[in-house]
């Protein structure tokens, strides 16, 4: 029974451990458009430098959220590419 201890205790922590973050080097700032949002706001990295403007927000939405890539489109955001299964988007500032 002594054997099965650490056993157990091995699976409660692995149960604990946070899923890997997709791998990427997007440069992802902040959720968008708010908190707990699958978009995020894309920050300049050497994938994102060419999309970049100052009259623009760069957006990105995992490729497969169809929804919220809709969303962002109904908003005004222009599709740009998709750079690491993550679809970006530029969204005028108004």
């Amino acid at each position: 029974m002594k054997q099965l201890l650490p056993v157990t205790a091995l699976m409660a922590l692995a149960a604990c451990t946070p899923a890997p973050a997709p791998t990427t080097d997007l440069v992802l700032v902040r959720p968008y458009p708010s908190e707990g949002a699958v978009c995020q706001v894309i920050g300049e990295s050497a994938e994102t430098v060419d999309y970049l403007d100052h009259t623009a927000l760069l957006i990105g939405c995992p490729a497969g959220e169809a929804d919220a890539i809709a969303a962002q489109l109904t908003e005004g955001a222009v599709p740009i590419t998709e750079v690491d299964g993550w679809a970006l988007m530029s969204l005028p500032l108004h």
